[in-house]
């Protein structure tokens, strides 16, 4: 059923199928069979925290899709399209419902309205957006701005000559890039806000189509673990995609903060951060890495320039889960730097880039982008840095979750010597002088795989143990000592043989106890 727009304008929004399209009264015309001058008229009705997208089809908060059933959304854009007016239950009836569908229809306008409320964060009793006119019907009672979707729609040449560049928008989005973050060989990465609610967000562009297999996987591999395992405090969440037509994307949660390289020299160097802290930090990592190991993932690229220190996200403490499916105009922010002082530091774990899937059951209907699931055992493809590859990896053996916890070791043992340059060498001991530490370092760098940690949350715990397990052996080497050095209740003497010729040595020869 196609919803009325506004009273000037003929044109309305139908949401009723899986992908919301611009209609127009009369004939259905798709998008691109429109002029340019209706191209423009689209736009999105923004009141609070809110932005309801007309032609998308979508309500957001702070750009974090709500998700809405079809008819709560078409009550809600009635309403928001004639805020101070009341709308009649009977005009709410004829939007919703035709009139040849026969349904309660108190019982349902009711159970409408209370789901809209409740993803609005409303209440019937004290109104915020909703007012209910008894008897009557309804009325909004926010303040309503009008914003247009973006000033023009790029031609499909435009679109694969477009660069991101500071200061231009993201088209077809409310985005405006500010600056660059990071390049590889995939494309770029950049820092963008929202034009609007000033939110950021992080865009990773694919400037080469050779290269959108890595967008492509790293996006297939966030469904598998967001759909087996929810969001996670400790990873980064991928907030949107563009795989469609150029500029392919990703949309990231900005985590506001530095990779942990930077972040250490930011706080004046790695020995200037507390040993606790980085040991914190990297159980920490080691607990995002378990999540995306029991989701049936391999990293493959742990190195500190892939592990972000940032702050809790808004409204929610480290170590709960919250978050969005993957949407445009989604936008997650987060505290300052911490090492600023703008919040307990947090690690998460980001770019899996080349990482892959080892769990066929995780790969299951999920393998439309084609997901390459593993590399064989002589591959000439090594991905990572390789730095911090497990000997196995570069010998051309497949990844294993074992290969993970080598690498996530090797940057343990960074954090622990103070030095990110420093590889692992055959005396790397040495420089570690703290043995239970020693131990954990022994068990991730293990010639043979199956003698490392079981699991990245084995290597979590005994990294938030250190004191208790460093206490426990200064205990055991105290007991050790003292069960050496016992007080002695008595001591025996043996007898001896007198052989001196002196009668007042005989007493010699009795033995003494």
């Amino acid at each position: 059923m196609a919803l009325p727009r506004s009273a000037r304008s003929s044109r309305y929004v139908d949401t009723a199928g899986p992908a919301a399209y611009l209609g127009a009264a009369g004939p259905v015309r798709e998008p691109h069979a429109m002029s340019e001058a209706e191209r423009v008229l689209p736009s999105v009705l923004c009141f609070d925290e809110f932005e309801l997208d007309l032609e998308a089809g979508q309500l957001r908060r702070r750009g974090v899709r709500i998700g809405l059933r079809d008819k709560c959304f078409r009550a809600l854009a009635l309403l928001v399209e004639h805020p101070g007016r009341a709308v009649t239950r009977e005009e709410l009836r004829r939007c919703l419902w035709p009139d040849d569908v026969f349904v309660d229809f108190e019982n349902n306008l009711n159970t409408t309205i209370g789901r809209l409320r409740e993803a609005l964060g409303d209440a019937a009793e004290r109104p915020r957006f909703i007012e209910t006119l008894p008897k009557h019907g309804y009325r909004f009672i926010g303040t309503v701005s009008k914003e247009p979707l973006s000033p023009r729609t790029l031609s499909a040449r435009e679109r694969r000559r477009w660069r991101p560049a500071a200061g231009r928008e993201v088209p077809g989005t409310p985005w405006v890039l500010e600056e660059k973050l990071g390049a590889g060989g995939f494309g770029e990465v950049w820092l963008g806000r929202h034009r609007r609610l000033k939110e950021p967000r992080v865009f990773k562009f694919c400037l080469r189509e050779d290269r959108l297999g890595a967008l492509k996987r790293e996006m297939t591999l966030f469904r598998i673990w967001r759909t087996r395992c929810g969001d996670h405090p400790h990873l980064v969440r991928l907030l949107g995609v563009n795989l469609e037509r150029p500029p392919h994307y990703l949309e990231e949660e900005y985590v506001a903060g530095r990779d942990l390289r930077t972040w250490c020299a930011a706080q004046g160097g790695i020995a200037a951060v507390p040993v606790e802290l980085r040991l914190e930090l990297m159980a920490q990592a080691a607990d995002g890495l378990a999540a995306a190991h029991e989701a049936g993932i391999l990293h493959r690229d742990i190195k500190p320039g892939n592990i972000l220190i940032g702050g809790p996200r808004p409204g929610a403490e480290a170590g709960t889960t919250a978050g969005a499916e993957p949407e445009r105009g989604a936008a997650v922010t987060g505290p300052r730097t911490p090492g600023a002082g703008y919040g307990r530091p947090i690690a998460r774990l980001t770019d899996f880039g080349v990482g892959h899937v080892i769990s066929a059951e995780a790969l299951a209907g999920i393998t439309a982008t084609g997901l390459t699931t593993r590399h064989g055992p002589g591959s000439a493809v090594v991905p990572g840095t390789q730095a911090y590859l497990a000997p196995e990896v570069l010998m051309g053996q497949p990844a294993t979750v074992q290969s993970d916890l080598y690498s996530m070791g090797v940057v343990l043992y960074q954090l622990l010597v103070a030095d990110f340059a420093q590889p692992v060498t055959t005396d790397w001991a040495r420089a570690v002088p703290d043995a239970v530490l020693r131990e954990d370092l022994q068990r991730c760098f293990a010639g043979r795989p199956e003698e490392r940690f079981a699991s990245a949350r084995e290597l979590s715990a005994h990294l938030r143990s250190i004191s208790a397990r460093r206490h426990a052996r200064a205990a055991a080497a105290r007991a050790s000592f003292e069960r050496g050095a016992a007080p002695v209740a008595s001591l025996a003497v043996l007898p001896f043989v007198n052989l001196s010729a002196d009668p007042d040595n005989e007493f010699l020869s009795d033995g003494l106890a």
